[in-house]
């Protein structure tokens, strides 16, 4: 009687390579997919079947995955990465000393779809601030081993970090953001106390790049001066 060999897509071997705040990504996924923390002493299996949502998969979803709902199916796949992000973001801003729900408040938004690319976007439940917008096909959004999963999470949660840090300077000032497109600002002059003006041009092209980063309002490339 021959014995058949499983090829799992996320094993033991995956996991111990990780450093601490890797494996903390892939835990807490695992236990938004599944709802019950990754054990002690974990198999290739539990791991693979906890995470089987984001294995390889040429359709938008394994067909086992399939619950009657295609559209809130995907949404849990893109969920279980976004979302994570999110809390990981939440804590680490915590234990930095931001306030939530009051220098920061976020909201995932996910518009999942089966045929074109389902879009992710994280905005502020109180400013109007959009710190994340993503854009992904559910059946290119796989991962090929845990590492790469934790990443993408990990991704996630620095991206958020940063904007926050971005909206929310050291010095404690309120940022009052005017968008222009190849214009040019010359001198912002009798700014309000505890207000920063921050100015966000769209016209990369003639910027330094150094200089471009995502905008702290649609998450568009720019170039940011600071009054």
């Amino acid at each position: 009687m021959e014995t058949q060999t499983i090829n799992y897509p996320f094993t033991v071997e995956q996991f111990n390579t990780l450093s601490r705040e890797q494996r903390e990504a892939v835990e807490a996924v695992v236990e938004y997919l599944s709802d019950f923390p990754l054990s002690e002493d974990p198999t290739d299996e539990e791991i693979s079947t906890s995470l089987n949502l984001l294995k390889f998969c040429e359709s938008s979803i394994p067909p086992e995955e399939f619950d009657g709902d295609i559209l809130e199916t995907i949404r849990r796949k893109f969920s279980a990465v976004f979302c994570v992000g999110v809390e990981l973001a939440d804590q680490e801003l915590t234990k930095q000393g931001f306030t939530q729900f009051g220098q920061f408040s976020f909201c995932p938004v996910i518009e999942p779809c089966f045929d074109d690319a389902s879009h992710v976007v994280i905005v502020d439940y109180n400013l109007p601030v959009c710190y994340l917008h993503e854009w992904h096909k559910a059946w290119c959004f796989h991962f090929a081993s845990l590492k790469e999963l934790a990443e993408a999470v990990l991704n996630v949660k620095n991206h958020l970090v940063a904007q926050v840090k971005l909206t929310n300077p050291k010095e404690g000032k309120r940022p009052i953001y005017v968008s222009v497109e190849g214009g040019v600002v010359q001198n912002v002059e009798n700014i309000p106390a505890g207000v920063s003006v921050v100015v966000l041009d769209y016209d990369v092209d003639s910027q330094d790049c150094e200089r471009i980063k995502p905008s702290p309002l649609n998450g568009e490339l720019c170039w940011m001066a600071r009054y």
